[in-house]
């Protein structure tokens, strides 16, 4: 089975936890993937592990996620200072 096959049939069941778009790299599928817990995650490995045409399945559960944030805040910093907004935004 192809690879856009095999992505087709994985991105019809679990498209809505992809971190990412999903992409190949030497006929492997790279797949960033996101559960609310270790369980569910666990569950969706175990399904496409054994999807048609997938060989070897790996996953990496990360202990702890950085996400900075501060370029959030600076962002609707700048956008209320804009004179180019088309939506009032009270202060």
């Amino acid at each position: 089975m192809s690879t856009r096959k095999v992505l087709k049939e994985i991105e019809a069941g679990f498209g809505d936890y992809f971190w990412q778009v999903p992409f190949t790299a030497k006929e492997m599928l790279v797949l960033f993937m996101y559960s609310d817990n270790i369980y569910n995650a666990d569950i969706m490995h175990h399904k496409i592990k054994h999807t048609d045409g997938v060989a070897f399945t790996e996953v990496f559960f990360p202990k702890k996620i950085t996400m900075p944030t501060e370029w959030i805040s600076n962002s609707v910093k700048n956008a209320s200072r804009s004179m180019k907004l088309h939506v009032p935004i009270e202060q």
